[in-house]
């Protein structure tokens, strides 16, 4: 169920993800698939997820989410849905994010 709620949400939010170049990893068991907010892309096909799913997932956990920075570093981990608004303020106060709207008011 905090999957699907978490995975509709998201997929609503085209020019969001594609404004802070945002992309969903969906992982299922050992498979995942992408999102980017890009048309079709939630249609992208499953693949083999084993790396993934040994480095950062725990089998015991039936659902989380995790922010995963542009620096490789892990922002966020939750098992709880993440809303859409928690998420775009978290991106939306850190530094590189701040620069990039800054940049985009000039």
């Amino acid at each position: 169920d905090k999957y699907q709620l978490q995975s509709d949400s998201f997929y609503a939010l085209e020019k969001a993800f594609k404004e802070r170049k945002l992309i969903l990893f969906t992982v299922v068991g050992k498979q995942y698939k992408l999102y980017d907010g890009h048309e079709n892309s939630e249609q992208s096909a499953w693949k083999d997820a084993d790396k993934i799913y040994e480095t950062i997932l725990n089998e015991a956990d039936d659902f989380r989410i995790m922010l995963i920075g542009l620096d490789g570093g892990i922002k966020l981990s939750q098992m709880e849905v993440l809303s859409e608004r928690e998420l775009f303020n978290l991106i939306d106060s850190m530094p590189m994010r701040r620069y990039e709207m800054n940049q985009q008011k000039n």
